[in-house]
């Protein structure tokens, strides 16, 4: 075949040869999916069957020795407890963090040099460059999170001391206190996921941690990156609603005949079908975010060569 040039994609274009190009990658879908549980995905896939304690199996499990009147004059065993929770979380995201970033660019380097994305090729960034940026990209969600503590906090105490009649779990009873400053920490989430995205596919072109950042919000907030941003992230929040939704009503079908000390012959089905709905689930939420990565490498590296060659592709 004749080598032909080919401009630049226009945005939709790229939307659609993002979708193409990940078609028969199936690398892709698993780094994608392996960045996004270690980010945090794994605890919103894990909501269909997150079992929360009650407030009095809280206060039976900790007991008035450590509760005491609750937040509003905490014990200092309660104030160690929180402390060492704090502890524990810096912990994990630290390490979560670098474990993403590792993923992170070992995805976009693929990406990057696939001819239909842009075809530019990169140099892998640093697992720790890329972790900082992810991290620091997210410093709006941390603000957001720290100015909803304080309500989060209160309406804590209040459902733990003070619980509302309500069929409503615990986190549910609790959001509904807070819902426009949890809201504000969803939105800052998944503007800080996207900034921090496009601020390493800066980072692959062009070092400078600071400059990075500045050139991924900027691209960001451009129409492009904004209609992107809406666009990719509906697709994978649609994909994660419709697996909670019928993840969660698999699993209370299976979980009471647990309880109840069914015959376990009897479970084999349910049990085989559940599992078998959550490795669907997991191969959509892959496909998913594994096409907004291939759009956000699109966008931004579809205009960094203006005349690629096009050959015949090679599946990988």
């Amino acid at each position: 075949m004749t080598p032909q040039p080919r401009t630049s994609l226009a945005w939709g274009d790229s939307l659609v040869a993002a979708m193409l190009a990940i078609v028969d990658r199936p690398r892709w879908w698993v780094l994608s999916l392996a960045g996004f549980l270690v980010r945090g995905g794994v605890l919103l896939l894990a909501l269909p069957i997150w079992i929360l304690p009650t407030p009095a199996q809280l206060s039976s499990l900790l007991g008035p020795s450590v509760l005491g009147a609750g937040l509003a004059s905490p014990t200092p065993a309660l104030i160690a407890l929180l402390v060492g929770a704090l502890v524990l979380l810096t912990i994990v995201l630290l390490a979560t963090s670098l474990l993403g970033g590792s993923v992170d660019a070992d995805l976009l380097a693929a990406m990057a040099a696939d001819e239909e994305l842009g075809g530019v090729g990169v140099p892998t960034v640093p697992a720790d460059i890329a972790a900082t940026a992810r991290l620091m990209a997210h410093l709006p969600t941390l603000a957001a999170t720290v100015l909803a503590g304080s309500g989060l906090l209160q309406a804590a105490t209040i459902e733990l001391l003070n619980p509302a009649p309500s069929a409503d779990s615990l986190a549910a009873r609790i959001a509904a206190h807070v819902p426009v400053p949890l809201g504000l920490v969803v939105a800052a989430w998944v503007i800080g996921e996207a900034w921090g995205g496009l601020a390493l596919r800066e980072l692959a072109t062009r070092p400078g941690l600071a400059s990075g950042l500045l050139r991924g919000l900027r691209r960001l907030v451009s129409p492009s990156g904004l209609a992107t941003l809406v666009v990719t992230d509906s697709v994978v929040l649609g994909v994660a609603a419709g697996m909670w939704l019928v993840l969660g009503r698999a699993f209370d079908r299976v979980w009471p005949a647990v309880l109840d000390g069914a015959d376990p012959a009897s479970l084999v089905v349910p049990i085989a079908l559940l599992a078998a709905t959550w490795v669907a689930a997991l191969w959509l939420i892959s496909l998913a975010t594994a096409w907004r990565a291939a759009a956000w490498t699109a966008i931004s590296f579809g205009d960094r060569n203006r005349t690629v060659t096009r050959t015949p592709r090679r599946a990988s």
